[in-house]
């Protein structure tokens, strides 16, 4: 009898232990998520379709830099080949349900469709915009688009922006920075299919220059923008301040989130923005930051939990400009407020040298 319920108890256990691995296995196939990202498409007469796939290209590339382990980045070159398999079309603009079909047979949970809305340069004595591909002597470059995270599931757009970034020949040092970034093959782009990612030298092909400038930057810091707003809306996750220590910060983003060092970062709370940060110490997984300039906000008002976002020169003037940045923070006045109520009491109970 012994025996029996021995024998009984062991089966009991191993087809328990059997059933808790497929459940394992179960949640495992579930964490893994995969998003395709289309050929982006020109906006306007004035880009070549050439350059707004250049853009899309060094978005997948942000992205695919961008996500957690779990998720896999699809990029346009194997959905194209699917869309043909099945006789339908990538390029243009591709409506949510046609974007949700094409993500399902390629087996992407999300898929993100693009428009490249703007890509000039601007000169800085005149301020006339130039496109691109005039090859004009410019200060300033531009890129914009428009973007929409589609669930491939209900065809519904999860989430739809449209941003601008801008860069200059200023800070020469940050666009090598960026250049060699951009050389880098990210670890979660799917290789089932050859797919075309962007190099410091093709970025710079596409626009007729021989050296890593900004037009590579102002797609970079576009679509490190864009690929940080997808992350938040498929996992709720997004980067704070970890610490404060002085004159300094550090964020809970460093290069396997897509920072770089020279990278400009906002600051911000619900009570609004609180001061501009530049990268100086970028780690894997988190970067020290400094205040920019005096004048863009307060380091000293920043706290651990406050939210940061990539930001850049001219959005950070305006800034300046519009009076955004706060000047106090709720919890650091009641701090100031008890401070000086203790030093009065401590008077009070101070005696006077007159008192006998």
């Amino acid at each position: 009898m012994k025996k029996r319920f021995f024998a009984f108890t062991l089966l009991a256990v191993s087809v328990l232990v059997s059933v808790n691995a497929e459940a394992d296995d179960i949640d495992d196939f579930f964490d893994e998520i995969s998003i395709g990202v289309m050929e982006f498409s020109s906006g306007t007469m004035e880009l070549y379709p050439e350059q707004a796939i250049v853009v899309g290209n060094v978005f997948t590339q942000r992205l695919a830099m961008s996500v957690p382990d779990n998720i896999t980045v699809v990029g346009h070159g194997q959905l194209s080949r699917i869309a043909e398999e099945n006789h339908m079309s990538t390029e243009g603009y591709v409506s949510n349900r046609n974007a949700a079909r094409i993500g399902r047979l390629a087996g992407c949970r999300y898929i993100i469709a693009g428009i490249v809305t703007d890509l000039k340069r601007r000169t800085a004595s005149t301020g006339v915009h130039f496109i691109v591909r005039m090859g004009q002597t410019i200060d300033v470059a531009t890129a914009g688009a428009d973007i929409r995270l589609i669930d491939t599931e209900t065809g519904e757009a999860l989430l739809s922006i449209a941003d601008t970034a801008r860069a200059t020949q200023k800070d020469s040092q940050f666009n090598v920075n960026v250049g060699e970034v951009l050389d880098v093959l990210p670890r979660n782009i799917s290789r089932e299919y050859p797919t075309y990612m962007p190099s410091s030298k093709n970025v710079d092909a596409s626009f007729g220059r021989s050296q890593t400038g900004m037009e590579a930057t102002s797609m970079f810091l576009l679509s490190s923008r864009l690929s940080m707003r997808v992350v938040e809306a498929i996992t709720g996750k997004y980067p704070v301040v970890s610490s404060v220590s002085g004159k300094e910060v550090t964020l809970s983003i460093g290069s396997n989130g897509g920072a770089v060092n020279g990278m400009l970062y906002r600051i911000f709370s619900p009570e609004g923005n609180i001061a501009i940060v530049q990268l100086k110490d970028v780690q894997a997984n988190q970067s020290r930051a400094k205040l920019y300039s005096k004048g863009y906000g307060k380091l000293s008002l920043a706290r651990e939990g406050d939210r940061v976002f990539p930001t850049d020169i001219y959005e950070a003037k305006a800034m300046i400009k519009n009076k955004t940045f706060i000047h106090k923070r709720e919890g650091a006045a009641k701090k100031a407020k008890s401070s000086k109520a203790k030093k009065k009491e401590s008077r009070k109970s101070l005696p006077n040298w007159g008192d006998k």
